[in-house]
């Protein structure tokens, strides 16, 4: 086991990557990036990528351009669509620039071209933490986007945001099933927690071999000392019952606006009840690793 010293700095989120695409999701994102940046004293990274794939598609002459909501065709050309991703980078650079100068926070902004994630893939290493939006442009707001999909394995902290954004005041959930990955998410989750007041929610997943009596013992026991940050947090519980999928969306729905800590190498795959779940709610979702090497 790691010395508490070693697992406090191993959360400290300093740096934080917000992935913007100038959709109306990614500037949800941005808010929420904010926000936890005031909250972590945390600096952030606004990368933009000009998608490589869909420049070489517009050199295609029989490429044609959607326009919502009017969905009428029109001609596409290359030089066409890169002028409106400069537009659409110049959009994103003013709106971080405005809400981190009103907020007073630290930031830089990079427009990159390249395939968009390989290229937040690398910026990752440059970071605590990648917020993004769930959706993107995506037609479907409650679905995933391909982008979140990708960088959900990601060796950092993932936060999803959903299309409604997070309210602080109903505090951080995070998912415990008892494996050693929850009690990653735990010490996270107190982290944030505790750097402004935040409630925090432990939802105990019952399976088997897992009551929720004796999952309670072992997040108390993870948790204790967890309570050392700049405010005093408040610890509830709540039961999954048999932890299956019409159980994690009646206790989601009480939630709404939250930020839900989920992790493992593959909780989306590991966890296969939790996209569905999300999609009826206005969760976000922060996914991280188990801290393993």
């Amino acid at each position: 086991m790691s010395e508490p010293a070693e697992q406090d700095s191993m959360q400290m989120i300093r740096r934080i990557l917000v992935a913007l695409d100038a959709s109306s999701s990614s500037f949800v994102a941005l808010d929420a990036a904010v926000d936890l940046a005031v909250r972590m004293e945390a600096e952030l990274l606004g990368v933009f990528v000009e998608d490589a794939e869909l420049l070489r598609a517009a050199e295609s002459p029989f490429a044609r351009e959607l326009q919502y909501p009017y969905m009428q065709p029109a001609a596409s050309s290359r030089t066409s669509l890169e002028c409106l991703l400069r537009s659409q980078a110049e959009a994103a650079r003013a709106a971080l620039a405005g809400a981190a100068e009103k907020a007073q926070v630290r930031w830089t902004f990079r427009s990159v071209r390249g395939q968009v994630s390989p290229e937040l893939l690398a910026a990752a290493s440059e970071v605590d933490l990648i917020a993004l939006g769930r959706s993107g442009w995506s037609l479907g707001r409650l679905r995933l986007g391909s982008t979140a999909r990708e960088l959900a394995g990601c060796d950092v902290p993932v936060l999803l945001l959903s299309s409604t954004g997070t309210s602080p005041g109903q505090g951080l959930l995070v998912y415990d099933d008892g494996t050693p990955a929850a009690a990653h998410a735990l010490r996270l989750a107190a982290c944030m927690a505790a750097a402004d007041s935040r409630r925090l929610t432990v939802l105990l997943a019952e399976s088997g071999g897992a009551p929720a009596e004796g999952l309670r013992d072992e997040a108390e026991q993870v948790l204790t000392g967890k309570n050392a940050g700049k405010h005093p947090i408040e610890v509830r519980y709540r039961v999954i019952p048999d932890g299956n999928e019409a159980g994690l969306r009646q206790v989601l729905r009480d939630f709404p606006g939250s930020i839900l800590v989920v992790a493992g190498t593959e909780p989306l795959q590991r966890l296969s009840h939790l996209e569905s779940a999300l999609r009826e709610n206005a969760i976000s979702l922060l996914l991280v690793r188990d801290g393993e090497s």
